[in-house]
């Protein structure tokens, strides 16, 4: 379950603290970062998960094009540059559909 609340709200940003899973909110995070990146949005064919695994972040991604069969990459490295890591790989692969945007440091919480 995901949570969204104003970011003037103190109050409820200290009731949704007890509740919040760090690791969620910095997977989703980087996850969204790589769609801000591509500067895409509900059209744009982006699959993206992150996950921590044996103490690694890692993200597995496949953005699909029109005229190919698109491209995967699997990236391992520290939350505040796996966003970038999975941008580069995409983009080196050619489908990128627009340059991506340059990311503003992962703030996790």
């Amino acid at each position: 379950i995901a949570v969204d609340c104003r970011s003037g709200d103190r109050r409820a940003r200290m009731l949704l603290a007890a509740i919040e899973d760090h690791g969620t909110r910095v997977a989703a995070s980087i996850e969204r970062r790589v769609l801000a990146g591509l500067a895409g949005g509900c059209s744009l064919p982006l699959g993206c998960l992150v996950r921590r695994i044996d103490g690694r972040w890692t993200a597995v991604a496949f953005l699909g094009h029109e005229a190919a069969a698109g491209i995967d990459c699997r990236e391992t490295g520290p939350a505040a540059s796996l966003a970038q890591q999975v941008l580069a790989r995409l983009v080196v692969g050619g489908f990128a559909p627009k340059p991506p945007r340059p990311l503003s440091p992962l703030h996790p919480g």
